[in-house]
């Protein structure tokens, strides 16, 4: 919206049935930084652990597992 300067967005949903307008205000309602900070923590744990699971398995780094690492899947 910055880059195009754009200060209103119309969305349509359900083939132009439902309208609505969003702003640069709406959007950062949206994104609550107390639980942007607990999905962050959360990762950062989870990328840590999956380093020590991977660290436990390679203990030289050079060779490759025989299992397929976890993927994180974002909800």
């Amino acid at each position: 919206m910055q880059r195009r300067h754009v200060r209103r967005l119309v969305v349509s949903w359900n083939w132009g049935r439902g309208l609505g307008i969003v702003t640069q205000t709406t959007l950062l309602r949206v994104f609550d930084p107390m639980e942007m900070y607990g999905v962050i923590e959360t990762l950062q744990r989870t990328v840590e652990q999956l380093e020590a699971e991977k660290a436990e398995r390679l203990p030289d780094g050079t060779a490759e597992l025989k299992q397929p690492e976890a993927k994180l899947h974002f909800i």
